[in-house]
C-alpha cells in the first residue's frame, strides 16, 4: 500500500547543522511523517573540493534514493540550502519545494555587511562582533551564544554559487517570509520571491514574526505552516 504521507527532505543553512532543525524535524516525525536530513560536507571540518558541488550531489544523490523507492518527496529548504536546491533537484521529478528565509548571497556583498567577512577561503562572523541577534533574534542572549558557538566553516564558494539549472517550473511552490529577520530582510526575501515569480511560476506564501531561525523560536508555528502548504 502506497504511504498516505510524503517523506520530508530538510535542506539545511550554512554554519548550520542538523541540530538547529531536530525540534523541527521531530514534529513533523511526531504527525507521522518520515523526514531525511543530510549534513551538507561544505561545513565538515575537512572541506571537500568545490564545496557547493559536494553540497549539491549529497542532496541529489539523497532525494534520487527516496524517488527510486518510490516515496513522495517534500523538500524544505533554509537560507544557504535554498541556493543550492534548484540544482540538486533538477529533473528529479519532485512535486513541492518549500523555501524559509532564502537568501541570495551575491545580492549583499560583505562589503555592506559590518557582521560578515572573508578571510582566506571562508566565510567568517567579523571578529568581535554579536551575531546573535542578527541570526537569532527573537531567542534569549543565551541561546543565541550558544548557538554561535557550534557554528561550522562556511566555504566563500558557497556564497558565490549560482544554480546552472532551475526546476521551479516543475514543482509546486512555496515560501515562507520571517519577518524580523536580520541575516536576509523581509524586503530582500521580498525581492527574490518577486524576481523568480513569472506568469506560470507563483508561490503559496506565509510571513511569520521571526527571525532568521523560525525553527528554532517557533517550531510549532512554522511546522503548522509547512504541513498547510501540503
Amino acid at each position: 500500500m502506497a504511504k498516505s504521507k510524503p517523506t520530508i527532505l530538510l535542506v539545511h543553512g550554512g554554519w548550520h547543522t542538523t541540530e538547529a532543525y531536530r525540534q523541527l524535524l521531530d514534529i513533523f516525525e511526531s504527525k507521522g511523517y518520515e523526514t531525511c536530513a543530510p549534513e551538507l560536507p561544505s561545513g565538515a571540518e575537512d572541506t571537500p573540493a568545490n564545496p557547493p558541488e559536494a553540497d549539491i550531489r549529497c542532496i541529489a544523490n539523497a532525494t534520487r534514493s527516496l524517488v527510486e523507492m518510490g516515496e513522495e518527496v517534500v523538500v524544505v529548504a533554509h537560507s544557504y540550502g535554498g541556493a543550492i536546491a534548484p540544482q540538486a533537484l533538477h529533473g528529479l521529478g519532485l512535486r513541492f519545494l518549500l523555501e524559509v528565509g532564502k537568501s541570495l548571497e551575491m545580492s549583499a556583498p560583505v562589503e555592506i555587511l559590518p557582521w560578515v567577512e572573508y578571510e582566506g577561503d571562508f566565510k567568517i562572523i567579523t571578529p568581535g562582533y554579536d551575531a546573535g541577534p542578527v541570526f537569532y533574534p527573537d531567542l534569549p542572549r543565551d541561546e543565541q551564544q550558544a548557538w554561535l558557538a557550534k557554528f561550522t566553516k562556511h566555504p566563500k564558494a558557497c556564497s558565490f554559487y549560482s544554480p546552472k539549472q532551475s526546476f521551479y517550473e516543475e514543482v509546486d511552490l512555496a515560501y515562507v517570509y520571517c519577518e524580523l529577520d536580520e541575516a536576509a530582510p523581509f524586503v530582500a526575501q521580498k525581492a527574490m520571491v518577486d524576481a523568480i515569480r513569472k506568469p506560470h511560476i507563483d508561490f503559496q506564501e506565509a510571513t511569520l514574526q521571526s527571525g532568521h531561525f523560525p525553527m528554532l523560536s517557533m517550531p510549532d508555528v512554522l511546522a503548522d505552516t509547512i504541513l498547510g502548504f501540503m
